[in-house]
């Protein structure tokens, strides 16, 4: 075979590597790096045993190398399609990912609401406990304060 006729399938296989480049950037897991190969070299094993046994056949050059372009035509779409599906699953799984993180983020922030409602009516009821003291202190009835501050006390235990 002239090295002419040998071109279109050189070529034809050479339009197998460029979308196994554009694979090659994404972030994927080893197990699909190796079920994009696999595919990748099923579709290669397929088209060069359609051109051996279109060769033994008789096929003319015209319709192997009219095979040839159909199954560039057919991988390069192919890998697109892959490429996007991809691309497709790596957002959603990005997407899990943010909607997880905003979840935790609003769990936090209603933990975080709790914590100063409960310390604001903290805050609230030791100034009472303060003013109702130094109401008692100012009118120097250290009785009334004894009874005021063992009732509070008291108060404090059971809780």
């Amino acid at each position: 075979m002239p090295t002419i006729q040998i071109l279109p399938y050189v070529l034809s296989v050479f339009s197998y590597l460029i979308p196994i480049c554009c694979i090659l950037p994404f972030k994927l897991k080893l197990r699909q790096k190796v079920i994009l190969f696999v595919i990748l070299l099923i579709n290669i094993l397929i088209f060069l045993f359609n051109i051996i046994i279109g060769e033994n056949i008789g096929y003319s050059r015209k319709i192997i190398t009219f095979n040839c372009i159909l199954f560039a035509c057919y991988f390069i779409i192919s890998t697109v399609l892959i490429v996007n599906i991809i691309k497709a699953h790596m957002d959603k799984v990005d997407m899990n990912v943010r909607q997880d993180s905003y979840n935790r983020l609003q769990e936090y922030t209603n933990q975080i609401e709790n914590m100063y409602s409960s310390l604001r009516s903290f805050k609230h009821d030791y100034s009472n406990i303060m003013l109702s003291m130094s109401g008692y202190i100012e009118a120097n009835d250290m009785e009334g304060l004894k009874n005021y501050f063992g009732a509070v006390a008291s108060l404090i235990k059971k809780s």
